[in-house]
């Protein structure tokens, strides 16, 4: 009997398709399947940055705990970052929505409000998208375009770089389960909002990549070495994605990972390690990114320049392509088991 995607989970699945899709041919300079996004020639100088995501009901939101605003906001904030990590400034896109009959038309105008929104703050257009029913559940799929001259990959560290993460890790879930459990937890008010908002509203890090980007172009050959992504699906998963796109090990250092004080306050209240929150949480949408030595203070300059923050967590070192967490003095790898998997989620 053949395997279903459930079985096989995301990593398999994306390496099925592309396999089909292997001998279609890629002109000289793109990239295909295997990066944050695609990588296409505009121009000898530029290049188009494209990416896009389905967001399905019930596997990546509820709209029971998530307005139609916070959606839209949110539906554009995915994408945004994916167009981030790859040092590219958003251009355009296009938003198509498969809506059940429940769905009000009110419902659907805050939904694009909320696109609007999120659309505005990062200097993008929409320029159009479908529209159709659906017996159920409620899908939203966004492809964004964006231009960089040098697009950042998600290859090309070395052993002795430095992993660093553009923010705190674990909000989003921490604000996830708020919403999800009836209980009082001992947080302010302002902690509250603040970890609700971290999921409901993320902030795709454009600044951040942006700063990347202009600082490999000013630098030229001398400008320091930076491999990126975006942090969708948790450090962890992040981590594994990088080791294995570098051919080397990962290794995170526990005691260095940012965990804000709410998260750590509402994981002690919850009886849930605050690390499970940061490594596999998910939905943080900042950027997971390694840079030589010799570069980090430049490029921390240059991300607190742009409003950002630079965090290191941890080092790439020879090995095979796998994450480990140091902890107390003891390595051990990472349980990729635990990561978030859009097919065994469904």
């Amino acid at each position: 009997m053949e395997p279903t995607l459930a079985q096989l989970g995301e990593d398999r699945a994306i390496a099925l398709i592309s396999e089909a899709l292997a001998d279609l041919p890629l002109p000289d300079g793109w990239i295909g399947i295997g990066d944050d996004a695609a990588v296409t020639t505009l121009a000898p100088t530029m290049k188009a940055v494209t990416t896009t995501d389905i967001l399905v009901e019930d596997v990546h939101f509820r709209r029971q705990t998530t307005s139609a605003r916070e959606l839209g906001w949110k539906a554009i904030a995915v994408n945004a970052s994916d167009i981030a990590s790859m040092g590219a400034r958003p251009s355009w896109g296009t938003v198509s929505i498969a809506v059940p009959g429940d769905c009000t038309a009110q419902w659907v105008r805050d939904l694009y409000l909320g696109v609007a929104d999120c659309a505005r703050s990062v200097g993008l257009a929409i320029v159009g998208g479908d529209t159709t029913g659906s017996p159920g559940p409620l899908m939203i799929s966004v492809t964004l375009v964006g231009e960089a001259r040098n697009p950042l990959l998600r290859s090309g560290a070395q052993a002795g770089d430095l992993l660093c993460v553009t923010g705190t890790v674990g909000d989003s879930a921490a604000g996830l389960w708020l919403l999800e459990n009836k209980a009082t937890p001992p947080l302010a008010p302002e902690e509250h909002d603040a970890l609700v908002r971290a999921h409901r509203h993320p902030r795709p890090h454009v600044r951040e990549g942006l700063a990347m980007a202009s600082l490999i172009r000013n630098g030229g050959p001398s400008g320091p070495r930076i491999a990126a992504l975006d942090n969708s699906d948790g450090l962890g998963r992040s981590a594994l994605i990088l080791a294995q796109a570098n051919n080397l090990t990962v290794e995170l250092d526990a005691e260095r990972i940012p965990l804000s004080p709410s998260l750590r306050k509402l994981a002690g209240h919850a009886a849930i390690d605050p690390l499970d929150w940061g490594l596999w949480g998910g939905e943080d949408y900042n950027l997971v990114l390694s840079v030589d030595p010799q570069g980090l203070d430049a490029l921390r300059d240059a991300l607190e320049a742009a409003g950002g923050t630079l965090l290191q967590v941890g080092r790439m070192i020879e090995g095979p392509p796998i994450a480990v967490l140091n902890r107390n003095g003891l390595a051990e790898p990472l349980n990729k088991s635990s990561a978030f998997d859009h097919f065994r989620s469904a």
